[in-house]
């Protein structure tokens, strides 16, 4: 009896440390580490850091960021000679890591807003409820990008597009 309890404590204790070595997989995803405003994110001091804070999944928070893009989008509505002139500011409701992330990926953003835009017509433009349609469609296409730019298993982390300027001319 005594041989079977010490064979099975033995058995225990190495599955217990086999289970430690474990290699972990640098690939997989992790969640971003909490904000600390020492550090400067957009400045990595070593090359791990870097890797970490581009790689990692920005945690959900509640609290509002918006992200005024940089300048307006200006495209010529489709079948007619008027210009539709946009502005958005982009709601996140994750982390700094997710701020740096939409920043980030703004060019990648305006092209999938650009695209959307183009296939807008005059028409379109005085349907009611157009406006908001165009938007949550735009959100669509901005966690589309951003998934497409980092990784598959990313969390959707853009909230909202606010048009804060909306010109036909």
């Amino acid at each position: 009896m005594g041989n079977k309890r010490l064979s099975i404590f033995v058995a225990i204790c190495g599955a217990m440390i086999l289970s430690s070595c474990e290699e972990v997989d640098p690939n997989a995803l992790a969640m971003c580490p909490d904000f600390d405003p020492a550090v400067k994110y957009d400045k990595a001091s070593t090359a791990e850091q870097h890797l970490e804070y581009d790689t990692c999944i920005p945690n959900d928070y509640g609290q509002p960021f918006y992200h005024e893009m940089s300048e307006p989008i200006i495209v010529r509505l489709k079948d007619s000679r008027k210009f539709l002139q946009l502005k958005f500011s982009i709601l996140t409701k994750h982390d700094f890591m997710a701020q740096r992330r939409v920043s980030k990926h703004e060019r990648a953003l305006r092209a999938a807003f650009n695209e959307r835009m183009l296939m807008i017509s005059e028409e379109d433009t005085n349907i009611e409820g157009f406006r908001s349609s165009l938007s949550q469609d735009l959100v669509n296409l901005a966690n589309e990008s951003i998934i497409k730019a980092e990784v598959d298993r990313f969390p959707e982390i853009v909230k909202d597009v606010l048009i804060t300027s909306f010109i036909v001319e």
